[in-house]
Order: structure tokens, then sequence, then C-alpha cells
């Protein structure tokens, strides 16, 4: 008899854990995505204002199609337009930092809305993976610097069931961030944009342990040892002028272990990197009767691990920071990964 009870309990439990793991919906998280932003900027010498135009590219990686992105910008921009069945709207809020926003939840007029648990209508016009749009564009007068965008992909809503403790209980689904800000849990990387007042936009190149070459892939997973950091000195902008005390690199606002200023020749100033165009005029250095440089580049150093890089997240990696004169400085170099997968993208530590 007793053995029967046992077997029963066993059954039950068997049973509930199948009832549970029937009553939570996990979809794929809105991050899992590879999007790419490209820029075109012109100049009006008659208006004094800049055009921005953006085309936003979905990689054929991504397994959902894109219906939101937003750029970090502390200022409004002037006549923002849109592709059809797109919208746009400036938001500036206590929670989040400024920002411009375009989203589609437009879907075929001849869609059927479906029904039951969170089932939403895809949105038709959202940019499917390996396709483009572009018609984004707004004006400023700001000039060219470093922006950061945030995009996400159309994904239906995680469910749970209730339960006779919590009758909304929070899913447990991989790749979902319930507990931060949403702006904070999206897909990162960097574009062209409009640059903040007092802001200066620096280039930065990412290097290994010797300070010499390139650094190769990261690997979220498995992040460990070092990586050097150069800011580049320019025309118009002197790197020995950072307060070193006041920089943070990476998503884990990581502080440098050390610094070192270097002079800028021509193999320390990234030839053979790639260089976005604001930074093209600027890079750009002097030299003395003798033929040596006479400006100098930043080179820090930071732990790996203390940055908190997370796979598919991080299309870009930022370093933030002030002059000693009080001036803020951004700059940004595009990431390269290693070991990840877009169906499963990290989350934020």
């Amino acid at each position: 008899m007793v053995k029967a009870k046992r077997i029963l309990v066993l059954c039950l439990a068997i049973v509930s854990l199948s009832s549970r793991a029937r009553a939570q919906t996990c979809p794929p998280a809105p991050t899992s995505v590879d999007p790419s932003i490209s820029s075109d900027v012109s100049y009006d010498f008659n208006t004094q204002m800049y055009t921005y135009r953006y085309t936003v590219l979905n990689n054929r990686d991504s397994i959902l199609p894109i219906n939101y992105f937003t750029f970090s910008l502390s200022q409004p921009p002037s006549d923002v337009q849109a592709p059809d069945n797109w919208m746009s709207r400036y938001i500036n809020l206590p929670t989040v930092p400024p920002n411009l926003r375009w989203a589609t939840i437009a879907s075929s007029p001849s869609a059927s809305v479906q029904t039951g648990g969170s089932d939403l209508p895809t949105p038709v016009y959202a940019i499917q993976p390996g396709a483009q749009l572009g018609g984004f564009s707004f004006h400023s007068s700001r000039a060219p610097g470093i922006v950061q965008y945030y995009a996400q992909g159309f994904t239906q809503i995680p469910s749970s069931a209730s339960t006779l403790t919590d009758d909304e209980p929070r899913p447990a689904c991989a790749g979902w961030d319930f507990s931060r800000v949403r702006l904070q849990t999206l897909v990162t990387g960097m574009a062209i944009g409009p640059s903040s007042p007092n802001v200066v936009s620096v280039a930065i190149r990412l290097r290994d342990e010797g300070g010499e070459h390139q650094h190769g892939p990261i690997d979220p997973d498995k992040a460990s040892g070092n990586i050097e950091v150069l800011v580049l000195s320019s025309q118009s902008f002197d790197a020995s002028e950072i307060n070193v005390l006041s920089i943070r690199f990476g998503p884990g606002q990581a502080l440098p272990l050390s610094s070192m200023l270097v002079p800028a020749t021509g193999e320390l100033a990234g030839q053979g990197d790639e260089r976005e165009d604001w930074e093209r005029s600027r890079d750009k250095f002097g030299n003395d009767k003798d033929g040596n440089p006479t400006s100098q580049n930043l080179l820090l150093i930071f732990d790996l691990k203390s940055m908190a890089v997370q796979c598919v997240l991080d299309k870009a990696l930022f370093l933030s920071g002030t002059t000693k004169s009080g001036d803020g400085i951004i700059g940004g170099v595009s990431s390269h990964l290693a070991g990840c997968n877009v169906r499963d993208p990290g989350s934020r530590r």
C-alpha cells in the first residue's frame, strides 16, 4: 500500500511538471536579430543644416524581422521622415536617455488577427531577415559624430499560467529580460548621427596586449585577459587632454587598469582599420622639423571580463569620459564576437 502511494505521488509530480512546461510559452527573444545601420550625411550651406539618412539591414542570420530601432539623441531633430507604414517619435523621459524612435506595427489589411494566448499579427512592413529598408532621415544643425542605436525584432509575448501563490508569474524564458528598462535590454550598435553639445567624438582602436596589432574576436563566454584601447589624437583633438579617471568602457562600464601616452605614428594611428566618414577629415597628425610626430595617442588597458560583453547584444563597444576641461567624450568601435549564435542572445548582468 505504501509503495502504491509513492507511485501515485510520483505520477502526480510528473503530471504537475508537465503541466507547468505546457503552461509556459517562450518565443524567440526580441534580441534574436543581427542589424546593421548605414548612414549618409550631407550639409546645406544655405540652411546650415545637416541631413542624416539611414538604411537598416537585417542580416540573414537573424531569425526575426526588425520592427523597432532608436537612436540616442540629446536634442530633438527636425523634419523626421520614415518609410510608409513606419512611424517616428522623439522621446525624452526621466527613466531613459533622450532618443528618436522608429517603429512599425502595421499588419496587412487582409491579415486576420490571431486570437488566444499571446499571438500577435506580424507587422508585414517589418524588415525581414536578409532584407533592408531605407527612407529614415532627419535634419540637424549638429555636426556628425558617434551615436548609439538600439534595435529589436518582432516576436510573440511570453506567457506563463498562474499558480496558487502567483496569479501573474514572470516567464523564465532564455534571452528575455523583464527586470531592466526596456531600452537597456536591446541589441545595440554604432551609427553616425548628430553630435551632442560639449561632447567630442573620438576615434578608438582595439589592440592586443602588445598594443600594436588589432585585437581578435572576443568570446563573451570565455572573456579573460586584457584588451588595449587606443584613443587617437586628431587635428582637432588632443588625446593627452583626457581625464583618465573618468574613462569607462564597454557595457560593463569597465575602468582602465592602466594608461600611457604613445606617439601618434601611422601604425598606431590605425592604418588599415575601417574608419567612419566623420573621422576621416580629422585623422591628420602634425610633425616637427625632424619629421617626428607632435601628437600623442592614449593607450588604455582594460580587463576583458569586467567589460561584460554579451553575445548578439553588443555589436559595438563604447568608451565614455571627460576631458580635463570638462567636455564629454564618446568613442565607439564595431565589435567582432566569437562563439555566439543569434538564436542564443546574451542578457545583461
